[in-house]
């Protein structure tokens, strides 16, 4: 077996091993998060309604 015929089966291998967990990864989702809804704060978290906005000083 030539060393470019070994070559591309390796770098066949690989990908098709990366591209499974990739697809596995995007069918299970993250492990272990809590989904919150996007654009929502934790609770506890509170910011300004105006925060580094409007007059200063006056």
């Amino acid at each position: 077996m030539s060393s470019g015929l070994r070559l591309a089966a390796f770098s066949l291998v690989l990908v098709m091993i990366f591209g499974a967990g990739f697809g596995l990864g995007r069918v299970v989702g993250p492990v272990g998060s809590d989904p919150s809804p996007a654009g929502q704060h934790p609770a506890g978290v509170e910011h300004p309604i105006e925060a580094g906005h409007g007059e200063m000083g006056s």
